[in-house]
């Protein structure tokens, strides 16, 4: 961290001037030793931060905290020199990604947004910084003691005869109730208590001071109290769960009740939407956070790809040249439901592929265990694919359909206008009513898709997945694995090519509900700059590989076509 002297905390405890006649702000350090910036909390020598910090786990919090700043001058629109955005890109890409480990990687975004919405919707960040823990442990001392005089006053008084007290088979209810409440206060007080202090606020102060040297703070038994404080998490923060939608199972739903709710309250009850049918939450797997991070630190920011903005090609890199005309596509949400029809087509088709054969009754009863539990999130059981396709398959379908569930739950995240993504989503709906009506089963579905014909000049999204998914499956060069590879890599890449943007509202407005999967992406390239995409199909150095998994490169030709293509757009 030589070099990197972002602010973590003490610029309160230094002088701001803003001379004329520019009367740019500057910071003039006047108590060097409040002053802490990342190259200090790496430059510690103290035994917490050397020896017992080997996993980063209390740099990361100060790191955390950092780019959170800096995320928070990006959302009240401050702006910071390239300077300082350049930097950020090289500290997230050669030293937050070095080595892969999407565990902290993603510990760190989740942390940032924590701050953020703390910062935001809690006062836990005046309370912390302002020593409000211990005003709090004092106010929860003193509660206890009188609590505990209430409580021996109470149960030392006799009722007299004229009092009104309710008795049940000789037990006093009222004495009862008041030990109750008693006990209630001081366990909601203790429990606030142990909230703030093992928040992630109070880790960031206590490792503050560590590093300015308190007398306090540096002997073996304040250093291993603050080792297990940083190591609790009593609080989750963040609900690492990512939203599902699959058309293909959806389509067909007609919210008939919800929507008569809609119109008797007066649109107080948000209208539903026809045919979205949304799928339960699912837990994000590690290998979809450990593709995110392959596919991160494979961009090679040292020729400026990344600088101002997110290259198309990063989605369409992976995709052989016969698929490539499915990357263009007239707006984001025509890629998006297009791609998606053809992975659930795999997917279905995958499905047939492997599952075993069984009797009648074994088949009804593997049915009623299976809606009972719900133990599978995806058609397809993974402990029944080996190697490469399991992880493959996982990455894919889940990007897919937590693409589409933000297609269709949370257009305002995607750079389509709303009403955009809203117009194509119902268009699609009703053609899919159109086409698949009739079919009640998954087999059904793959097999009237795969019968779908159309002229090259007026292909529909239905169609044109169709179409797509036909080609993928009678592909003679790709086998299952390199199929679901190649799904997995554009999904991943165009995951990675949405995030950027600028609507920091919708994100902040998110926050409060928990957060989406794509806000820990869009901090990330927030904290590098990264707000746009540019529509040039650009060819990485580093990003085209040779051989059966990549197919021939993309012709000069073509690539003018696209962007010709992406001008018309």
């Amino acid at each position: 961290m030589r070099g990197f002297k972002y602010l973590v905390r003490g610029e309160d405890a230094q002088e701001i001037r803003s001379p004329a006649p520019s009367y740019h702000v500057e910071l003039h350090i006047t108590n060097k030793r409040k002053l802490i910036t990342l190259e200090a909390v790496w430059n510690c020598r103290g035994y917490l931060l050397t020896t017992l910090d080997q996993e980063l786990i209390m740099k990361d919090v100060c790191l955390s905290y950092a780019l959170y700043k800096l995320l928070r001058c990006q959302m009240t629109e401050l702006s910071l020199p390239s300077e300082s955005q350049d930097k950020t890109q090289r500290l997230f890409f050669e030293g937050v990604l070095h080595g892969r480990n999407h565990k902290r990687v993603f510990k760190i975004m989740e942390m940032q947004l924590a701050f953020l919405t703390d910062y935001h919707y809690t006062r836990i960040p005046i309370g912390v910084w302002y020593g409000y823990p211990l005003i709090k442990f004092v106010t929860l001392v003193v509660t206890l003691v009188f609590g505990c005089l209430l409580a021996f006053d109470v149960h030392k008084t006799k009722p007299q005869e004229d009092d009104l007290y309710h008795h049940i088979k000789g037990v006093n209810v009222d004495r009862i109730i008041t030990y109750v409440l008693l006990v209630s206060i001081a366990v909601k007080e203790g429990w606030e208590m142990i909230l703030y202090m093992l928040s992630d606020w109070t880790k960031l102060v206590v490792i503050c001071r560590y590093v300015e040297g308190s007398w306090l703070l540096r002997n073996r038994l304040a250093e291993r109290i603050i080792q297990l404080l940083c190591r609790s998490n009593v609080v989750m923060r963040w609900h690492n769960k990512m939203g599902q939608y699959n058309i293909l199972e959806s389509f067909g739903y007609k919210p008939r009740v919800k929507q008569a709710l809609h119109y008797g309250t007066l649109h107080m009850i948000k209208k539903p939407i026809e045919g979205g049918k949304a799928g339960k939450k699912i837990k994000i797997f590690h290998e979809v956070k450990q593709s995110i991070v392959d596919a991160l630190s494979n961009y090679n920011i040292n020729d400026g790809n990344l600088m101002n903005s997110m290259p198309s090609s990063l989605y369409k890199r992976w995709v052989r040249n016969s698929y490539q005309w499915a990357c263009r596509q007239e707006t984001f949400s025509h890629l998006i439901l297009v791609w998606h029809i053809a992975t659930s087509m795999c997917e279905i088709q995958l499905f047939e592929d492997t599952r075993p054969e069984r009797s009648c009754l074994n088949s009804f009863v593997h049915k009623l265990k299976t809606c009972w539990t719900q133990r599978h999130p995806f058609m397809v059981d993974r402990k029944s694919l080996e190697g490469g396709t399991r992880s493959h398959y996982i990455v894919a379908n889940s990007i897919s359909r937590y693409c589409a569930y933000l297609l269709v739950f949370v257009p305002e995240l995607l750079p389509d206008h709303v009403i955009v993504s809203e117009q194509v989503f119902q268009g699609t709906i009703s053609e899919a009513r159109n086409i698949l009506g009739g079919c009640h089963s998954l087999e059904r579905f793959l097999e009237k898709l795969k019968r779908v014909e159309a002229n090259d000049q007026e292909r529909t999204i239905v169609q044109k997945g169709a179409i797509l998914g036909r080609e993928l499956l009678a592909d003679p060069e790709m086998n299952t694995e390199r199929r679901w590879k190649m799904l997995a890599d554009f999904w991943v890449n165009l995951l990675l090519y949405l995030a950027p943007s600028e609507m920091t509202e919708d994100h902040k407005s998110r926050l409060l509900e928990g957060g989406e999967f794509i806000t820990l992406l869009w901090a990330l390239f927030s904290n590098c700059g990264i707000f746009d995409r540019t529509e040039e199909n650009q060819v990485f150095a580093n990003g085209v590989v040779s051989g059966e998994e990549q197919g021939p490169n993309i012709t000069n030709q073509e690539q003018r076509e696209a962007v010709n293509e992406q001008q018309l757009i």
